[in-house]
């Protein structure tokens, strides 16, 4: 037989080569004799068994093992993050293992200590990372296996007190400040989920609580979110910040002349802007544009003149204009300086 004595176990049959002599004649199998194999399946002793055929006689057994090939145990275990706290905090780890296998833990940071039960005591005050090694003892059909899992405690974080458009592609952010902290990372994208088109932009300095967005698009809506950050060896960022939203307008314009011309009619010119899709143009014999409001709508950004008609005579009109951009829908710059003018005729 095979000088093999022992096979690991993989769920199928095992048949050791078996070599049969008579003195230095070599036998033939199913001439000379027969083998038959039993319990050579599963983890124990298995037995070949040979019995001779016609000339020869008797039967001869011979045994192997097959043995239980012990593999890594699987221990399932997730990271675990909390906010930091000027109090003592507490967590139980939650961890499953094949075999009921005996657990031990241990931490690489003094700040947060794991007892034997796999309760988690984080420090007052402690803000960074901590390594817990989860250990499952040796068993029957596993071996001693270990795993790693994260403790996070990031830094409290803060909240944006305004996202308004200045204009000209640009939006200003302001926030609370956050003493504890090293600085704050603003995310901004015209994606609501953050998901794509994200931009970050860091701040290094804590006592900075405002910054200005630049090169935004004109007639698109950007979130904003901000989180917090403090060095422990490297950056332990804070939860988000509840995201506001900015409509970033268009351009606007300028008018360059209202002038009477007559019959009831003013003559309004305005400046071109290239970048926009038309203009709106409000006049009204209200300063405030409150009540009496008449609204003119150009299509086409060539356009630089229009004449307003049955104007009362004597009436004082005002006169703003503002462009807009069609993205979706149309979005609006800020109004013109007023221009006011009196029908003389």
């Amino acid at each position: 037989m095979s000088p093999k004595t022992s096979y690991a176990y993989d769920g199928k049959a095992k048949t050791p080569v078996v070599t049969v002599m008579d003195d230095d004649y070599l036998l033939q199998e199913n001439e000379d004799y027969t083998i038959t194999y039993s319990d050579n399946i599963k983890v124990g002793t298995a037995t070949v068994m040979i019995t001779g055929m016609g000339r020869y006689t008797g039967t001869v057994s011979v045994s192997f093992t097959i043995l239980q090939v012990k593999k890594n145990n699987v221990i399932k275990s997730s990271n675990i993050t909390k906010t930091v706290s000027a109090k003592e905090q507490k967590v139980k780890i939650q961890a499953t293992v094949n075999d009921k296998a005996k657990l031990t833990y241990s931490s690489n940071n003094k700040s947060v200590k794991v007892n034997s039960s796999g309760e988690i005591t984080i420090a007052k005050n402690f803000t960074g990372t901590a390594v817990i090694t989860i250990t499952a003892a040796e068993t029957a059909r596993y071996k001693k296996t270990s795993c790693q899992i994260t403790v996070t405690v990031r830094p409290t974080g803060t909240s944006l007190s305004g996202v308004t458009n200045t204009g000209s592609g640009k939006a200003n952010v302001a926030w609370t400040r956050n003493k504890s902290v090293t600085g704050y990372r603003i995310q901004y994208s015209t994606d609501s989920q953050f998901k794509k088109n994200v931009i970050t932009v860091n701040i290094s300095k804590n006592q900075t609580t405002k910054t200005t967005l630049s090169k935004l698009k004109e007639g698109s809506t950007y979130y904003v979110r901000i989180a917090t950050y403090k060095n422990t060896g490297s950056k332990i960022y804070s939860s988000w910040s509840k995201a506001k939203k900015v409509t970033i307008r268009p351009t606007g314009t300028s008018l360059s002349g209202v002038t009477n011309a007559g019959n009831g009619k003013v003559k309004v010119t305005w400046l071109r802007n290239k970048s926009a899709t038309g203009y709106r143009i409000q006049y009204s014999t209200d300063s405030k544009f409150k009540k009496n409001v008449t609204t003119v709508n150009i299509s086409k950004n060539q356009t630089t003149k229009v004449t307003l008609s049955k104007l009362k005579k004597g009436k004082t009109y005002y006169v703003r204009i503002a462009t807009y951009k069609n993205v979706r829908n149309k979005v609006y710059s800020s109004w013109s300086k007023v221009k006011k003018i009196t029908i003389k005729k």
